[in-house]
């Protein structure tokens, strides 16, 4: 996995480059210091993340699922302190998607982050069927997802 932005509280451009799956290691490379740092705080195992992060207010965003779980998650990385955290993604989608698995209903459906706007946004895929838009109107405010559009 990689991916490459710009630090504004410390004017500086850094590179994140991991190995994903059960023993998932993290370094990134600052090019204002010329070096490389170890990340030891990771929070999952990045099992169903595009393998590129979507940057959003100095914050890489990854959908990821912890080891031994089906839940869909939302990881983020901040650029700045480069630590991990967990984010909350839409309750709607999320509960959508556990009561299908709980009914063995398996259409095609998957989830992809974006930008809408300057906006972190999630797309809900059901193929052949809608897309749905969500959009985290106030970053770090899992209440203000709002879906914006259906496609």
């Amino acid at each position: 996995m990689l991916a490459f932005g710009y630090d504004y509280n410390r004017d500086d451009y850094k590179l994140l480059a991991g190995v994903c799956g059960p023993d998932s290691v993290f370094e990134v490379f600052s090019q204002g210091l010329n070096s490389w740092r170890t990340i030891r705080n990771i929070l999952s195992e990045f099992y169903i993340s595009n393998h590129s992060g979507v940057l959003v207010n100095g914050v890489f965003h990854w959908l990821d699922r912890r080891k031994g779980s089906s839940n869909v998650l939302l990881v983020s990385l901040d650029i700045s302190n480069e630590i991990f955290k967990e984010m909350e993604l839409p309750k709607q989608p999320s509960e959508e998607i556990q009561q299908r698995r709980r009914e063995w209903d398996y259409r095609l459906m998957f989830l992809n982050l974006g930008v809408v706007e300057g906006c972190l946004c999630l797309f809900v895929v059901e193929v052949a069927v809608r897309v749905d838009v969500w959009v985290l109107q106030n970053y770090g405010v899992p209440d203000s997802w709002t879906k914006r559009y259906t496609l």
